[in-house]
């Protein structure tokens, strides 16, 4: 079976062929917007200060708007507490690198240190359980930290 989807400036069809019929189509539309907001028009930060401590970082680094990986990297950490308080151990914002050799130099629970390794992932591959495991050890809001993270870095979602 081919699906095709169909796009007219913001409009899109997805159309799927069913046996003995001539097709079934499904029509969506792209919405605007707020770039803090999701497509249900809640807003992807946990937090006032989660939003709060997200832009100082993107202001600190000089994130690019459409640097993906640094946005979903600043987004988890900035969502983390952990994370945010100590975002200058796990990253150089003069150097705008990840600092790895400070993973293990920190005592992390096994929930924080999983959204570390999946920032670190979601910014430059770096190398990290599998998602099973990363989010085995996941509280309810941080396995939507780190799903919000993933939608950032591969461009579902804009902050």
């Amino acid at each position: 079976m081919k699906l095709v989807a169909l796009c007219m400036r913001d409009q899109f069809a997805l159309i799927i062929p069913i046996p003995n019929k001539p097709y079934f189509s499904l029509p969506f539309r792209i919405s605007h917007r707020s770039s803090s907001e999701n497509k249900e028009g809640a807003s992807i930060f946990l937090f006032p200060k989660h939003q709060e401590r997200y832009e100082q970082f993107i202001k600190q680094d000089k994130t690019h708007p459409k640097d993906r990986e640094r946005q979903a990297l600043l987004y988890v950490l900035a969502g983390c507490q952990d994370l945010g308080e100590r975002a200058d151990l796990f990253y150089d914002f003069n150097d705008r690198l990840i600092r790895p050799e400070n993973f293990n130099q920190v005592d992390l629970t096994s929930g924080t240190r999983s959204l570390l390794e999946l920032a670190y992932n979601l910014y430059n591959n770096y190398p990290c359980r599998t998602v099973v495991d990363l989010f085995a050890s996941l509280d309810e809001l941080n396995k939507q930290l780190a799903v919000e993270a993933i939608k950032i870095r591969f461009g579902l979602e804009q902050v």
